[in-house]
């Protein structure tokens, strides 16, 4: 069916179940799709998710088509906020996912995926230049308070193609590094701040 929820479980090392949470409803359609933690042991949660969703204590409801979500969880696995840095809209197919999340020491949440479409947030929106299957890569800073700080479009130049965001990693000066495909024309200049 269209429903699904998701769950969080914090395992030892010999197996032992620790705590395990659900996140969603018997409206939702929720995916997790990445886990990161903070310096201080909290843990981050990205993913998208359409219908009412309760959180753990925080329901929300999807403005867009689908919407990414930015949940943390402290070490007892108790709700500490959760956000919905970026909704989507589409006037087809839904092609979009984060799939990857990290997370800096102070607290900011960075992700990337994929949307064919329109990606919305406080401040403006980016739309695709890909008209086939994944679309364009998209890159995010989102702050301590869920709000986007920056956020990058990756797109092939003058080509029908799609480009995917696939993972992340902080390096200890605190630069993102990211990593992602694009696939319809292996010879095709990329943009993102300029050609590559």
């Amino acid at each position: 069916g269209p429903y699904g929820n998701v769950f969080i479980a914090k395992i030892s090392t010999q197996g032992n179940v620790i705590w395990a949470i659900r996140i969603g409803g018997n409206a939702s359609s929720c995916v997790g799709q990445e886990l990161a933690l903070s310096s201080s042991g909290a843990l981050a949660l990205t993913g998208t998710f359409s219908g009412p969703t309760d959180f753990g204590g925080s329901v929300m409801t999807n403005v867009g088509t689908v919407d990414i979500y930015l949940a943390q969880y402290d070490t007892t696995g108790a709700l500490i906020n959760a956000f919905v840095p970026l909704q989507y809209s589409t006037n087809g197919s839904v092609s979009m996912n984060c799939l990857a999340l990290a997370v800096d020491l102070d607290g900011r949440s960075f992700i990337t995926g994929y949307f064919n479409g329109t990606l919305s947030y406080t401040g403006g929106s980016l739309n695709s230049s890909g008209q086939v299957s994944d679309g364009d890569a998209f890159i995010a800073c989102v702050s301590v308070q869920g709000s986007i700080e920056w956020i990058k479009q990756v797109n092939t130049i003058g080509q029908n193609t799609s480009v995917q965001g696939s993972g992340l990693a902080l390096d200890e000066c605190g630069n993102l590094w990211a990593v992602g495909r694009h696939y319809g024309c292996p010879t095709c200049s990329l943009d993102i701040d300029g050609t590559i």
